[in-house]
């Protein structure tokens, strides 16, 4: 007994050197950026251009707990100001559809292969212009080829695909995403704002890394839930890319509207975000 009374009194003793020799909590004063506005783009079915406009907050804001409420998306979704797009010399005033959320009209901006386009927008609010430039990349297309595994689970099935890129020469670099929910709210299919640990996986890749023209490589969706998966394959630019690794690296995939995006790179010229066009090759897979 006094044995052990002992070693109790030796790893208490221990404990509080511990404690002692603890350095001292250092206050930390860190400088907030100021707000800026931040664009995102996507195409959606029928030439038509979506892009979301918003303004950036800061992770210190005192009330980032919030980020989820009407209040603090009212505070980030640009309702006054304007957007443009410019395709050779010809500009067209962009349809506002709601607070934060604007539309070209499918006819006004022809989306051509390899083709520059331009977005200008201006947050009133902020006082604020912005703008940015990027490149329409030809469709890559994938094989209709797919090797499907179905990986049974306690609680949900996970379904892995291999899927084949028909690869083209030069330095290419890709997004590919695959669905597997509610066909019925299927959206953006080139969108990440799910990684793969839902009804949606995504993942990027490069040609630099194979010897050959048939690229071949697997994607995982955790949580299958239906017999019909889209697959989707996007041509993207190697900034883009180096973008979207530094976000897969970076844990939880970015909320378009609600994600903080200062710490990425962007295109977007003073302000956040990243301009993009993009129209992705489609297939449609049957799980039997």
């Amino acid at each position: 007994m006094k044995s052990s009374k002992n070693t109790f009194y030796l790893l208490l003793a221990l404990m509080l050197s511990i404690v002692s020799c603890r350095p001292k909590s250092i206050d930390i004063e860190l400088e907030q950026l100021d707000q800026k506005p931040v664009i995102w783009s996507q195409i959606i079915p029928g030439n038509i251009v979506v892009f979301y406009f918003s303004r950036s907050f800061s992770s210190l804001n005192e009330n980032q707990d919030d980020t989820g409420s009407e209040d603090f998306l009212n505070q980030i979704l640009v309702e006054n100001g304007s957007l443009t797009i410019t395709h050779n010399g010809n500009t067209e005033d962009l349809l506002q559809l709601s607070s934060g959320i604007w539309a070209s009209d499918g006819i006004s901006t022809p989306l051509i292969t390899e083709d520059f386009y331009t977005i200008t927008g201006i947050d009133e609010l902020l006082e604020e212009e912005i703008s940015a430039t990027t490149q329409l990349l030809p469709t890559i297309t994938m094989s209709d080829l797919f090797d499907i595994e179905i990986i049974e689970g306690d609680s949900a099935s996970m379904l892995r695909i291999e899927y084949h890129i028909n690869d083209v020469p030069g330095n290419n670099w890709y997004l590919v995403n695959a669905y597997s929910g509610n066909l019925d709210n299927f959206g953006n299919p080139v969108d990440t704002t799910a990684n793969s640990t839902t009804e949606v996986a995504w993942q990027i890749t490069t040609d630099q890394t194979y010897d050959t023209f048939d690229i071949s490589n697997t994607i995982t969706i955790f949580d299958y839930q239906n017999d019909t998966i889209i697959m989707t394959l996007t041509n993207i630019t190697e900034d883009y890319y180096n973008y979207l690794a530094l976000r897969e690296r970076g844990g939880s995939i970015f909320n378009q509207l609600t994600a903080e995006p200062i710490n990425y790179p962007s295109n977007i010229e003073n302000g956040y975000g990243y301009f993009n066009l993009v129209i992705p090759d489609f297939k449609v897979v049957i799980v039997e």
